[in-house]
Order: structure tokens, then sequence, then C-alpha cells
């Protein structure tokens, strides 16, 4: 898989590729594989390093009332807007899943390209901290929290 033009979507470089093509991996390709490393784990901490980044940006950015801070937050992380962030950066066209996954589209619906993003903030955490997936998160989110 050549990862160099994701990687620069994303605005991270992995040292540990296998990391990021777990982070791609869907569950149902890994069951039908039997390979041991596939995104779902990855999804469950990537989303909770999402949540604290971005209370960590809003503050920064100048929200100050624990409810701005939660319904500015609850507004990015949400299905919706982590695929959009997903399809802006094609992350579709680098998972890897099964021909019932492809032939079905399923792939491409607002909650698997959400669940990769949070696979990938996750394997960049696991690659080198973070601090890196931090910066991840911000490249990747810089839009979305100009406009709110």
């Amino acid at each position: 898989m050549q990862t160099i033009e994701f990687e620069n979507r994303i605005g991270y470089k992995f040292s540990d590729k296998n990391l990021l093509i777990c982070a791609l991996t869907r569950k149902a390709l890994a069951y039908e594989k039997e390979l041991e490393c596939h995104q779902e784990p990855f999804c469950v901490l990537g989303d909770a390093i999402i949540k604290v980044v971005l209370c960590d940006l809003l503050i920064k950015n100048g929200t100050e009332t624990k409810g701005q801070i939660t319904q500015k937050k609850a507004f990015l992380e949400n299905e919706k807007i982590l695929a959009e962030i997903g399809r802006s950066i094609s992350i579709h066209e680098y998972m890897i899943t099964n021909e019932g996954e492809k032939s079905t589209g399923v792939f491409q619906g607002d909650r698997a390209i959400a669940e990769t993003l949070e696979a990938i903030i996750a394997a960049v955490y696991y690659d080198k901290g973070f601090v890196c997936a931090k910066g991840v998160v911000a490249f990747l989110f810089k839009d979305k929290l100009k406009k709110i």
C-alpha cells in the first residue's frame, strides 16, 4: 500500500506504517481474513483524543464557558463533521475493507469514514505520542474551528 500520499493529506509521516495500515483496516476484513490488527480498538482511543484536543483548542481560541465548550465540541466531534473531514482527505480511497462492504458502499458511509478518522488519530498517538496526535487533529480541524 502506498502511504506517502495519504500521509501528506493528514500532515503526518508515520514511523511505523503498520499502525497506519491497522487504522485503515476495517473489522469486517480483519475477521474475514483472520487478521490480528484492525481499526476497531483504535476508534475508541482516537475518539477520546479528539475530544481532549478539541476542548484544548476551543479554550485556547477563547471559548470560555463550560456550556460553550461543550456545545462547540459536540458540534465538531459529531459523526457528520468527522465524515466531512475524512472525505476532504479522501480517506475512503485508502480504507482497507472486504468485498461485502465495497459492494454495498458501507465503507463510504459517514460512520465508517468517521471511525477510520478516529482510528488514524489513535495510530498517530501510538506512533509518536499525544503531541503529534494533537498536531494532526489541529491540522485536520483547522477550517472547522475557524467557522465556529
